[in-house]
């Protein structure tokens, strides 16, 4: 299994598509999404249902058309292993965690195919998956602070009704900052969010594979190169796609200080969180 870790705003859209057009492995698609509870049925009539996925690497926050797009899968998830996109111990039922294990494995002696799971919470859960699948790789993606919340922010004021609605990860440690005003949280989410991916490679060594957004953008065929070679030393010869053209290169936005007043108010919440966190 090939686990992405990321948070929200950071590219982990973007290297989900990457490694599902570029890669002979298998996900859960919006098609198979639609029967969360049933991933035996959904899978097999997915064989005969679903087109092969070939990626226009266009995502409407987090959300990829088409039947044969990459679901996050955010109920799947929760009805399985008890994920959350709030940060909790999870306490799934045995006999759903038996029933997941055993349709991962049987998948696996289907298609020979690794599964990629793409969900944005699993930055929560990695102990939890790496319990359930020792072999798996997790892949680390971070972005810069700035950049992360100030698209955070964008997201709230200009595509939700109520910018103080809370979106996406909730940390534990981001609790405090609920009733503070939209800059404050969303600098304080990408704060802490950042913080428990940078613990990852530190807690789990060799299972990790650390990226940053940079690098995806500027070297995509790199980055599936590294994601390839993490799982041949784990024992699984993941086979490029047939006819998948992967670019050189992805369009990069980066969000600097002094951009506008919010940017300004961004950088200063995350100074002083810098400044005050103590771990």
């Amino acid at each position: 299994m090939i686990v992405i870790a990321a948070g929200p705003r950071s590219g982990s859209t973007l290297i989900y598509q990457l490694l599902v057009h570029a890669l002979e492995v298998d996900y859960v698609s919006n098609f198979h999404y639609l029967m969360h509870r049933h991933p035996h049925a959904a899978f097999r009539l997915g064989r005969f249902m679903v087109p092969a996925y070939r990626s226009t690497f266009r995502s409407h926050y987090g959300f990829v058309a088409g039947p044969s797009g990459p679901a996050e899968a955010e109920r799947f998830w929760e009805h399985w292993l008890d994920q959350s996109l709030t940060e909790r111990a999870p306490h799934p039922a045995p006999e759903r965690v038996g029933y997941i294990v055993s349709f991962f494995r049987s998948l696996f002696a289907a298609t020979g195919r690794p599964f990629v799971a793409g969900y944005i919470a699993h930055a929560f859960y990695v102990a939890q998956m790496l319990d359930l699948f020792p072999d798996a790789l997790v892949v680390c993606l971070r972005r810069d602070l700035a950049s992360v919340a100030r698209s955070l922010l964008t997201l709230r004021t200009e595509h939700r009704d109520d910018p103080s609605a809370w979106f996406s990860m909730l940390p534990q440690a981001c609790r405090p900052w609920l009733g503070k005003a939209p800059p404050e949280q969303v600098a304080a989410q990408a704060f802490h969010v950042d913080r428990a991916l940078s613990l990852l490679p530190e807690r789990f060594g060799s299972a990790t594979l650390p990226l940053d957004y940079r690098t995806l953008c500027q070297d995509p065929r790199g980055v599936v190169e590294a994601v390839r070679s993490a799982m041949k030393v784990r024992g699984y010869d993941v086979r490029s796609r047939d006819n998948a053209v992967v670019p050189p290169s992805f369009p990069m936005s980066v969000h600097a200080p002094d951009d506008d007043p919010a940017a300004r108010r961004i950088a200063e919440a995350l100074e002083d969180l810098g400044a005050h966190t103590h771990f």
